[in-house]
């Protein structure tokens, strides 16, 4: 375990996760506010006027921003309390979780927007479609691919235009083709017009995500378990279509209910 710090040492780790705040683009007096100092406070920290730093304050990084206390007084290795953030984003994304129960282990089962679920599928497609892509035109052909996946969801929902506005798989070759506009195509991409290009496409997909009417019910079963439970039902060849007799989940175990945020004790925001 690590010895406290000095004062002079905490509060140069302060200043640490300022700086840190800050490179993500949160700006100073919005964080004074949110941990109920001031800006005033911050500046006098950096120039070395504070002596020390209330336990208060600590706490209240830790509540609003997951900094790990222990970051600050003891000078440990991670700035944030990662289960917390894990925890916090899971929230935040799923609808609601709760459990269910297979041969005495517990699985998480949860509801999810389908159309993120797809989101996320579309951007990890994108990413490798990036990565293992040499020439400019592979390029282009897997930002299509990424694109027209959305668009031709779009259009079996029966709707007039393509998810991404295009009204033909020409002009969504055009839009992907001027993402490439400032690269010359006889030639390969550098890294630095490679990143330009997967985040510009990534930034279209992220702009035209929509929000699903309902959420989809989903099972999280880690691998190992999944192929002990297929192994004991079924011969590994069989298609995935027959694993719907194989999971007889019962009912429900246990339910999560999702706090509403910012809300005081009698009810009021």
């Amino acid at each position: 375990m690590k010895y406290p710090l000095t004062s002079k040492q905490q509060c140069q780790q302060l200043v640490n996760v300022l700086d840190y705040l800050k490179s993500q683009n949160k700006k100073q007096k919005k964080i004074a506010e949110k941990v109920g100092s001031s800006t005033y406070f911050f500046s006098h920290l950096r120039s070395g006027q504070i002596q020390s730093i209330p336990q208060d304050l600590i706490d209240s990084f830790q509540e609003n921003y997951h900094i790990n206390p222990k970051y600050i007084t003891h000078g440990a290795s991670n700035m944030f309390e990662a289960a917390n953030i894990m925890y916090d984003n899971f929230d935040e994304f799923v609808d609601s979780w709760d459990l269910v129960e297979h041969e005495n282990n517990s699985y998480l089962h949860f509801f999810m927007d389908e159309n993120f679920y797809n989101f996320l599928i579309n951007i990890y497609t994108l990413k490798i479609n990036s990565s293992e892509s040499n020439e400019l035109q592979q390029k282009a052909n897997a930002f299509d691919l990424a694109l027209g996946t959305l668009k031709n969801k779009k259009l079996n929902q029966g709707t007039k235009t393509g998810y991404l506005h295009f009204s033909s798989d020409l002009q969504l070759k055009f839009f992907v083709q001027s993402i490439f506009k400032q690269i010359d195509f006889s030639s390969a991409p550098s890294s630095k017009e490679i990143d330009t290009a997967f985040n510009t496409a990534l930034t279209t997909l992220k702009e035209n995500y929509q929000p699903g009417k309902n959420p989809k019910e989903y099972v999280l079963v880690p691998i190992d378990k999944y192929i002990e439970i297929t192994d004991k039902n079924m011969h590994r060849q069989k298609n995935l279509a027959e694993l719907n007799d194989t999971f007889e989940w019962s009912p429900v175990k246990t339910k999560h209910l999702k706090l509403t945020h910012n809300k005081k004790e009698d009810g009021t925001e």
